[in-house]
């Protein structure tokens, strides 16, 4: 049984490549959100939920 890795086709490398996602870092967020007086939690909440591929090959993010 072989397990196939993920690919999508870059849109700057042009070739189907795999991918990563860039993890958030919470404690610059953190500093943020206390600096600002909440006002970057929003921003916060949404780099969460918001999931962007990075092309492996060129490091860029991909359009899918």
């Amino acid at each position: 049984m072989t397990t196939q890795t993920p690919t999508v086709t870059c849109c700057h490398c042009g070739k189907p490549v795999t991918y990563h996602y860039d993890e958030v870092n919470h404690r610059q967020h953190l500093w943020l959100t206390i600096f600002t007086l909440g006002l970057w939690a929003p921003m916060w909440l949404f780099d969460i939920v918001s999931k962007i591929k990075i092309c492996d090959v060129c490091g860029k993010p991909t359009k899918e």
